[in-house]
């Protein structure tokens, strides 16, 4: 179950966030519009709504499509995808520090350390951690 987007800021607890954009993705795992807000109290940036934990564990297991993929292909079609999402997050965000929560092979914290942030990222897979340690 999705939880509402207004609920406490996990990092915070804030009950207040500004919508950035939102996109409706296809397919069975991802039903529905999901948005990128900002939370009022710390801006912490997250995805809304929200899914469970047990949501969240079924869809990152060892059969993950996306670990299974060859790194180099895999790697340049999803840098111009992140280099657009980072874009359309604004030119108001400058670089600092930041924590990926569910980062797969690292490709969004290599783009954005490229682009002069400081990376650090957590991995709920034992798959792909084992995979790239």
């Amino acid at each position: 179950m999705k939880t509402d987007v207004n609920n406490p800021c996990c990092l915070c607890g804030s009950k207040e966030s500004q919508l950035l954009f939102e996109r409706t993705f296809s397919g069975p795992l991802n039903p529905g519009p999901f948005a990128i807000r900002r939370c009022s109290g710390c801006n912490l940036l997250f995805n809304s709504p929200r899914l469970s934990a047990e949501e969240i564990r079924s869809l990152y297991n060892d059969q993950y499509y996306f670990f299974r993929r060859d790194d180099e292909p895999e790697f340049e079609r999803i840098v111009n995808i992140y280099q657009r999402t980072i874009a359309e997050m604004g030119r108001d965000i400058k670089p600092g520090r930041i924590l990926e929560i569910g980062s797969a092979k690292g490709y969004l914290l290599a783009v954005l350390k490229a682009l002069g942030w400081q990376t650090m990222g957590i991995e709920v897979s034992r798959a792909i951690v084992k995979c790239c340690v």
